[in-house]
């Protein structure tokens, strides 16, 4: 359903901070639907080497500033809310996949302008990915670290504004021309 797909979409956001490729898309849609749970998503996202290198912090406090800035394109807004997700780290509760996911749930379900930021991500991203969908070429041609990272740039520039939807869908037009040269890295990206 495109409920489940918005809802991995977002998971692909606050994960890689990237757009996810239609193909993955489609199997975690298929997988939470089937299973009902985002155990396996959790696990499987938190564990690659593309979430590793983007939470890479060596501190508690770094490591959740790091959450915030990808799902958010912000850092924590009170020394309460830093002391929060700390705790729920320190303590076990959570572990960081599992506090990454919260974040984001958080946040898209808040009004204001984490909710707008989180609703721009997920519009911007899909259109991308529906992008991707209409042509296999393209779509093979996203893999790789490079361009992985050039999706990334663009979406972080999102944030609660509508002009920043309309740059980053205007620059994804562009990614899509320069996709059309292949990438010989290996097809990671779902």
């Amino acid at each position: 359903s495109q409920s489940s797909k918005d809802e991995v979409q977002k998971a692909f956001i606050a994960f890689y901070g990237r757009p996810a490729a239609p193909t993955g898309l489609d199997w975690w849609a298929d997988e939470y639907e089937s299973t009902g749970s985002w155990d396996a998503l959790i696990e499987s996202f938190s564990n690659t080497s593309e979430s590793q290198s983007l939470y890479s912090a060596t501190t508690t406090e770094a490591l959740v500033e790091q959450i915030f800035q990808q799902s958010l394109g912000r850092s924590t807004s009170t020394q309460e809310g830093l002391d929060y997700w700390c705790d729920q780290l320190d303590s076990g509760a959570q572990t960081s996949g599992d506090l990454i996911l919260s974040v984001l749930q958080v946040a898209a379900t808040s009004t204001g302008t984490d909710g707008d930021t989180i609703d721009n991500k997920l519009e911007a991203a899909n259109f991308f990915t529906n992008m991707l969908a209409t042509d296999a070429t393209l779509e093979d041609s996203y893999s790789g670290a490079t361009v992985a990272s050039d999706a990334r740039d663009l979406l972080s520039a999102v944030d609660s504004s509508s002009s920043s939807v309309a740059t980053a869908m205007s620059g994804y037009d562009d990614f899509a021309v320069e996709l059309e040269c292949t990438s010989s890295e290996p097809n990671w990206l779902w």
